[in-house]
């Protein structure tokens, strides 16, 4: 199994539009597209920035189903009009395979 741990950084200002897209067409439409998602968090201290975890069965699976997302007439909809008036919502977004190492394994 692979992890893909995924970090938006929003754009000034921009951080609950970005929450809102979030919650309401990315989460649904990951869900309906069959992605894998193992953690989901925000910052507590309100910025709104967001982490999460998809869990894949392998890179191809990974590549195939983010081909599959970009491609999604919700998804690029949703984009397009969440970004009208303000622009890019996020600032950066960072994904990394991670995994747990042997030490932890015992205490996860």
């Amino acid at each position: 199994m692979i992890r893909e741990l995924r970090h938006y950084v929003r754009n000034d200002g921009l951080g609950e539009p970005l929450l809102v897209r979030f919650g309401d067409h990315v989460l649904p439409i990951l869900a309906d597209l069959g992605f894998r998602l193992s953690g989901l968090w925000t910052a507590a201290d309100g910025s709104g920035e967001l982490w999460y975890v998809l869990d894949w069965a392998d890179d191809v699976e990974m590549a195939e189903a983010w081909r599959r997302f970009a491609a999604d007439l919700r998804w690029i909809s949703a984009r397009t009009h969440s970004e009208a008036d303000v622009g890019k919502l996020t600032r950066s977004l960072i994904s990394r395979l991670v995994t747990v190492p042997d030490f932890a394994r015992s205490t996860l």
